[in-house]
């Protein structure tokens, strides 16, 4: 017997109400589909998108027609998930309903609907028994019938129930066929990580919701006062709502309910918040060597509370290169378009160090009275951060973090031969050349990048600071600065 569409499903239904008005129990139509009358309907099969037959040999009439209208239904699944004892579903049409399947000694033994259908009837409804037609493909029929008996609950195999098959042969796996975004029993029981990312639940909303800001605020730096003030637990619903303040109030909603942060997940996902955070990281060293020129131009202003100078720089941008490994470590795998936001935001920071090997204060056209231990390092940029840092950071600065990006950083190999030819001819401490030398041949260069220049060579004998070209120290003019 041919299958069944909904058209027809609905024509046969609409004939049984016209010859059995007098006779028969009404069913109210609920806006939700057709309504039906209780009546016979003559046995016959519908074939699912799935490709399975299905027959209506234990159905009634008006649970047929749900099962019509759902196995030939156009829905999807917006999030399923794990929780203790039962497996919940949601499945979205023009609006969202929730489904839920569970074990024997759960409130869902048997498959139950939020739609209104189901509430009104406690019966399988379309949505269920859509979902049963996508998940049973993936569950082996273990009988020679054709076609499968569905039942008014939702069940279709004989001895089992749903929640047995998805928990014999798991939900995880199916969910990843369909596309269905899915979560473990073990990231509903926590408001905390996802994604399998380090990061917090709250760190992961906030990281979102700092895309939005209109300075551009990292979200380390976004909205504390939102961050300190949310509690642990949700122990009354209202307690989401923050008066007058719509980002704390979606900050809230996104940490303790997992349908609304998946959902919001989907739109900004992690490689999206990452991209932007390491924009971000970019245009902050960006503006700290911007602030750096301007003094060296204009000389201190009393409008800032701190004098950018270049021991305040090197700080800076080495929180930069410390804030990109550090978030490296912290999100998810990322993908090649979110890591090579990363290199960029290196390339630019080494690019602008490697052009700064030089006594900023040389040129000045404002009196400045230098401090009696000033040193090298701190009038020189490039010698502050790789030519003569301290000890304890000799060939750290930027290639660290590049050691863990090696995949998209091929990309950029031109670039780096010509930044170590920089750093060669600027001079550098033996073991920082050797490391650029080292990641320069995983990259797919030479020895070198510099058609054959060694570290040794580069290297003056018995001299620590590997060769390195000094840059004079100019004694700058004497008296109290002149603001101009």
């Amino acid at each position: 017997m041919p299958p069944v569409t909904r058209a027809e499903a609905e024509r046969r239904a609409q004939a049984m109400r016209d010859v059995e008005h007098d006779d028969s129990t009404s069913e109210e139509e609920t806006g939700e589909g057709t309504s039906t009358r209780a009546g016979s309907l003559m046995e016959t099969t519908v074939e699912g998108q799935s490709g399975i037959m299905y027959d209506n040999r234990e159905l009634s009439p008006s649970s047929w027609e749900q099962a019509v209208l759902g196995i030939d239904g156009d829905f999807e699944v917006d999030l399923c998930r794990e929780n203790e004892g039962y497996y919940a579903f949601q499945v979205v049409e023009k609006a969202g309903f929730a489904v839920r399947i569970g074990s024997s000694r759960s409130d869902y033994k048997t498959p139950a609907c939020t739609c209104e259908t189901f509430q009104e009837t406690k019966t399988a409804c379309r949505h269920i028994y859509w979902l049963l037609d996508q998940l049973t493909p993936f569950y082996p029929n273990e009988t020679e019938s054709t076609s499968l008996p569905l039942n008014k609950d939702g069940s279709v195999f004989p001895g089992s129930t749903t929640f047995e098959r998805i928990t014999k042969y798991g939900l995880e796996k199916r969910a990843e066929q369909l596309e269905w975004p899915f979560i473990r029993r073990s990231e509903t029981e926590t408001t905390g990580s996802s994604d399998d990312s380090s990061m917090s639940r709250k760190d992961q909303v906030r990281d979102i919701l700092s895309i939005f800001d209109d300075e551009g605020a990292m979200p380390e730096d976004y909205r504390p006062d939102m961050y300190a003030d949310i509690p642990e637990e949700l122990n009354d619903p209202k307690d989401i709502y923050v008066r007058q303040d719509l980002e704390a109030t979606i900050f809230r909603l996104s940490v303790f309910d997992d349908i609304f942060f998946q959902r919001l997940r989907k739109i900004l996902g992690p490689d999206l918040c990452a991209s932007v955070y390491f924009q971000k990281v970019r245009l902050e060293a960006r503006k700290k060597l911007t602030e750096l020129d301007a003094l060296i131009k204009n000389g201190p202003s009393d409008e800032t509370e701190y004098e950018p100078n270049v021991n305040w720089c090197a700080n800076a941008l080495r929180t930069s290169v410390a804030r990109i490994q550090s978030s490296l470590h912290a999100r998810a795998q990322l993908g090649r378009s979110a890591r090579t936001d990363a290199v960029k935001a290196l390339v630019y920071i080494l690019q602008e160090v490697c052009n700064r090997n030089k006594n900023v204060y040389e040129e000045i056209d404002w009196e400045r009275e230098a401090p009696p231990d000033e040193e090298e390092t701190d009038q020189n940029l490039y010698q502050s951060l790789i030519g003569n840092p301290p000890s304890e950071m000799r060939g750290h600065f930027v290639i660290d973090v590049l050691w863990g990006l090696l995949d998209v950083a091929r990309a950029f190999l031109p670039k780096f031969e010509e930044l170590v030819k920089m750093i060669e001819s600027n001079g550098a401490p033996p073991e920082c050349i050797a490391q650029w030398e080292r990641l320069l041949i995983q990259l797919g260069g030479g020895p070198s990048g510099s058609g054959g220049t060694s570290a040794g060579k580069r290297a003056g004998a018995g001299d620590d600071r590997g060769g390195q070209k000094r840059v004079a120290v100019g004694r700058e003019r004497g008296g109290k600065k002149r603001m101009k």
